[in-house]
């Protein structure tokens, strides 16, 4: 397949995968990855979309823009995302990758944005609330740790959104989120930073006067 129809094919999955643009370097670095696939005949007898899809995944991390792989192949619109994980592996492996994991730093401001939670105090929370989680043993996926934290604070706030809000957001089925809730629940007056508690209290206070 040539450059120019993989670079068209690339643009519309970025497209799909992010209304509001991915950062340029994504773009580029998947085009990088997929020529040096062609150049090492990586792509022969292999699925074109899943080819792309594995591409853009690698991309999106090398440029701190995570996506996870459910959200890729959404994006993709036909490869599973059994296959492009398991292409991504074959990249890693034929290419000589060092990738990075997806990082729930990387999510959960995307998620905050697609959910409404644009107060500095909400995104600040969630950020404290993360960072003090990842001192624990929670053997989650970032996506199910970013989605129950997300769960978490959005129930401490009483902002009107649902786990059903937060499912459509991230991905992550309700039962994986509540679940997920339920383990870090124990932990709560810990991972959830204290001004937050007492500005949350405050708007309480201010708003039965």
């Amino acid at each position: 397949m040539s450059l120019a129809k993989a670079t068209e094919y690339l643009e519309a999955m970025a497209c799909r995968l992010d209304n509001h643009g991915l950062p340029e370097g994504v773009l580029y670095d998947a085009k990088v990855l997929y020529k040096k696939a062609v150049d090492k005949k990586i792509c022969r007898g292999r699925k074109f979309g899943a080819m792309m899809a594995a591409c853009l995944f690698l991309a999106c991390q090398e440029n701190h823009s995570s996506r996870t792989p459910k959200e890729i192949a959404g994006a993709a619109n036909g490869p599973s995302m059994k296959e492009i994980t398991k292409m991504v592996k074959l990249l890693k492996e034929e290419l000589e990758l060092v990738s990075k994991a997806t990082d729930a730093g990387d999510l959960w401001r995307r998620y905050c944005s697609n959910l409404g939670m644009n107060s500095i105090q909400d995104r600040k929370a969630v950020e404290e609330t993360l960072k003090n989680l990842a001192k624990l043993d929670i053997r989650r996926s970032p996506t199910s740790v970013v989605a129950a934290v997300l769960y978490m604070i959005v129930k401490l706030a009483s902002n009107g959104k649902t786990v059903e809000d937060v499912q459509q957001e991230t991905g992550a089925s309700v039962g994986t989120i509540k679940s997920t809730y339920k383990e870090i629940y124990p932990y709560a007056s810990t991972i959830v930073p204290n001004w937050y508690c007492k500005y949350l209290e405050d708007i309480k206070i201010r708003n039965t006067r």
